[in-house]
């Protein structure tokens, strides 16, 4: 534990990298990468390339199709 003083119109700034996950990304049920592009913790961009999800960035509508093609060249 890191422990400080902070005087009067001091500020910090911490940042801490995200962890490596559990498993192989495109075999995480499409409900669930939905729910966290919905929640704001990820992009529609990153759910396409790092679950192999296609959806619309707007409506969240999952392109079934897209999706399946994208998780086939992966071997998911």
């Amino acid at each position: 534990m890191i422990s400080t003083t902070m005087r009067a119109g001091e500020r910090v700034y911490h940042r801490q990298p995200g962890g490596g996950g559990w498993g192989d990304p495109h075999l995480r049920p499409v409900e669930a990468v939905v729910r966290d592009v919905s929640d704001g913790k990820l992009s529609a961009a990153a759910a396409r390339a790092e679950y192999g999800v296609a959806l619309d960035e707007t409506t969240l509508e999952v392109d079934d199709a897209a999706t399946a093609r994208l998780r086939a060249r992966c071997g998911s």
